[in-house]
């Protein structure tokens, strides 16, 4: 199943709150999100990533590539936070 995903950035008087990635279907894989984002290159770095427990959804590391992940759901990388949302 392909999703469209668009992207944009939430701003608040101190910095950014979160990059926006709206998507078309009712859910979309933690692994498809992190590839059609940008935030990994490859299936590979998505995997190696989420299994080295350096992926956070909704507060808690996530370990499952298939996590499904619905409008209102957060994804925190690298200090940065990711908002699923819808299109």
């Amino acid at each position: 199943m392909e999703s469209e995903v668009r992207r944009k950035i939430e701003v608040s008087n101190e910095g950014i709150i979160a990059q926006e990635v709206r998507i078309s279907t009712e859910y979309i894989k933690l692994e498809q999100l992190l590839k059609l984002a940008g935030i990994v290159g490859s299936g590979a770095d998505a995997k190696a990533v989420i299994t080295g427990g350096e992926v956070m959804v909704n507060g808690h590391v996530e370990l499952q590539r298939g996590k499904k992940l619905r409008p209102g759901d957060y994804v925190q990388f690298e200090g940065k936070k990711y908002l699923v949302a819808e299109e």
